[in-house]
C-alpha cells in the first residue's frame, strides 16, 4: 500500500508548523538571555528541512498518482475498444 500524496503534505504542513514555534521559541529565548543553545536550533532546522523533505515526496506521489490513473483511463479506453463500446 502505497502513502498518498495528500499525506505527505499534512505532514510537510505539520513539521514546518513545529519547527517554525520551536524557532520563535528560541527567538524569544535569544532576545531574554542573549544565547541560543546548539540542540534547539539544530531541532528547529531538522524539523524545518523534515518539512522540505515531505513537500518534495508529496510532489512524487502526486506525479505517481496521476501516472497511475492515466494508466487507469488508457486501459479502460483499450478494453472498450476491444469490447466494441
Amino acid at each position: 500500500m502505497r502513502i498518498k500524496s495528500g499525506v505527505f503534505y499534512w505532514l510537510a504542513v505539520a513539521s514546518g508548523a513545529v519547527g517554525m514555534l520551536f524557532g520563535l521559541g528560541f527567538e524569544g529565548n535569544i532576545q531574554a538571555l542573549g544565547t541560543v543553545s546548539d540542540s534547539d536550533f539544530i531541532t528547529a532546522m531538522v524539523l524545518l528541512l523534515l518539512a522540505l523533505f515531505f513537500a518534495q515526496l508529496g510532489d512524487h506521489a502526486a506525479e505517481r498518482e496521476k501516472q497511475h490513473i492515466g494508466l487507469a483511463v488508457t486501459e479502460d479506453r483499450e478494453e472498450n475498444a476491444r469490447r466494441g463500446a
